[in-house]
């Protein structure tokens, strides 16, 4: 049991940080951009998560998901994975 127990400490971690998309405009009911105070919010997540060791980025294809992981995306180098939030994961 000692051995699982040394075993199990140095397993890999991996850690999924959720994110809701940042303020939208309402210029466009159905795919809105991100409002100024949507983008700068989406400049502050680049920054708090510029210490970080981010190696994947997801987003569904909406402008506004998007726009919001961008900033953070591009920092760390990463290209954003697209899905369809339409289909259902189950």
């Amino acid at each position: 049991m000692e051995a699982l127990a040394q075993s199990s400490s140095t397993a890999p971690t991996s850690t999924f940080i959720v994110v809701r998309h940042a303020e939208k405009t309402s210029d466009t009911a159905r795919d809105p951009d991100l409002s100024a105070p949507g983008h700068a919010r989406a400049q502050r997540l680049a920054q708090r998560m510029a210490a970080r060791d981010i190696v994947a980025a997801y987003a569904s294809g909406y402008r506004r998901t998007q726009q919001t992981v961008e900033p953070t995306a591009t920092a760390h180098a990463v290209t954003i994975t697209t899905y369809d939030a339409a289909v259902d994961a189950g």
